[in-house]
């Protein structure tokens, strides 16, 4: 299974987006509770401006993985990029919650949400597919 995720990581590196997809796809065929392989799979579906398939992505490696850092920051930001960071509030709350060695970025992206969802409280709009960012760690 490792080796797969280190196949799609360099077929997505070379562009080559859908034979990445194919590698994790297999590696979540595998292995059901592969956060990698979701998230990977989340940063694949934004590259193809499936901003739907990218949610589920990220939510289920998170579901796997509360504290998976990268999947994490890569929801956050794609909710960040639709103006609809406020929807992270109660996962980052548990985070911060359970967490018992205070994770510094994760507390700081519960105050960025917070804070957004003050400064946005009547805004309903969310932000076109035009404006999703297409850099997402994987």
């Amino acid at each position: 299974m490792e080796d797969q995720l280190k196949q799609g990581e360099t077929l997505f590196a070379e562009g080559r987006i859908d034979e990445a997809a194919e590698f994790f796809l297999s590696a979540v065929e595998k292995g059901e509770n592969n956060k990698e392989a979701y998230n990977n799979l989340g940063v694949v579906a934004i590259q193809k401006r499936d901003v739907k398939a990218a949610i589920e992505c990220f939510t289920r490696s998170l579901e796997i993985d509360p504290f998976y850092k990268t999947a994490l920051i890569n929801y956050t930001d794609l909710l960040k990029a639709l103006n609809q960071l406020h929807i992270a509030i109660p996962l980052l709350k548990k985070i911060v919650e359970i967490n018992s060695n205070d994770d510094k970025d994760v507390s700081q992206l519960l105050k960025e949400a917070q804070n957004f969802q003050h400064s946005h409280f009547n805004i309903s709009e969310t932000a076109s597919s035009d404006e999703v960012p297409h850099t997402f760690p994987l």
